[in-house]
């Protein structure tokens, strides 16, 4: 096995993707490295059972590894994102106070807040409330997040199918007495056609629950309704968000009526 390259570290896993040798074929694969790894693997089964879109591939190498597949081995159609993860990324105000406490920042942070002068700012005291509030939207992102952070998806072509697709979902996960976390979604946008989809991903926040019925599904609901308006906000171009937005709102009223 040869580590290619980390892809995160939260506060349970860290994630790498790695190349492994199958049956004389190299190919990628995700390697994660944490706790409550048993946890874990029962509640991927029982997505996975439910018949919910999830990974592949997940499976136990040790007590503190998982084996995954690699969601973004190919990209040909886009890249898995996930809008928890970008939640944590730093934005150019940390960077901003990393710049003043040290004076040194990586190329990375250096090129993506160059549209903000730190020294001119620091010199002129230049702390104006805009200013601090265009630096602190703008995220510092790496990886598949950063790729589509930093070429925002300029359409959805099939955004309310979309989401009569993943109601059907959300009801086999309720008939399943399975309770879903915003975390835990995975979304694609092919560039081409606009043809967005989801996978879950993330097991950390998924239970098995005893609650009413109706409770596990309005709660659902929300959970699905958080994650994809994170991702609207933090992938999609501004010029669209308002409109998407205002979809997903009308589509939710109706879903819960």
């Amino acid at each position: 096995m040869i580590p290619i390259d980390i892809i995160g570290k939260g506060a349970h896993w860290s994630v790498e993707r790695i190349s492994i040798s199958d049956n004389g074929q190299e190919k990628s694969v995700v390697r994660k490295h944490g706790r409550n790894v048993d946890d874990n693997i029962t509640t991927y089964n029982l997505v996975l059972k439910a018949g919910l879109p999830t990974l592949k591939r997940y499976v136990k190498v040790n007590d503190n590894e998982i084996e995954a597949e690699d969601l973004n081995a190919d990209t040909s159609k886009g890249y898995f994102v996930s809008p928890n993860t970008i939640k944590n990324y730093p934005n150019c105000v940390d960077i901003f106070i990393k710049c003043i406490n040290s004076g040194s920042l990586t190329p990375l942070e250096s090129e993506q807040c160059k549209e903000f002068d730190f020294m001119h700012i620091l010199k002129t005291n230049g702390f104006a409330e805009e200013v601090v509030d265009q630096m602190r939207k703008k995220k510092i992102a790496i990886g598949a997040e950063g790729e589509v952070y930093n070429n925002k998806i300029k359409f959805i072509s099939n955004l309310e199918l979309f989401c009569c697709s993943v109601r059907e979902d959300l009801k086999k996960a309720t008939s399943n007495k399975i309770a879903l976390y915003s975390d835990a979604f995975f979304f694609r946008v092919n560039p081409l056609s606009g043809y967005i989809e989801y996978v879950i991903a993330d097991f950390d926040c998924i239970t098995s629950t005893d609650y009413l019925a109706d409770d596990v599904s309005k709660e659902n609901q929300e959970q699905f309704k958080t994650a994809l308006l994170e991702f609207i906000r933090f992938f999609v171009v501004k010029e669209k968000q308002e409109e998407y937005i205002a979809l997903l709102d009308d589509f939710m009223s109706l879903a819960s009526q």
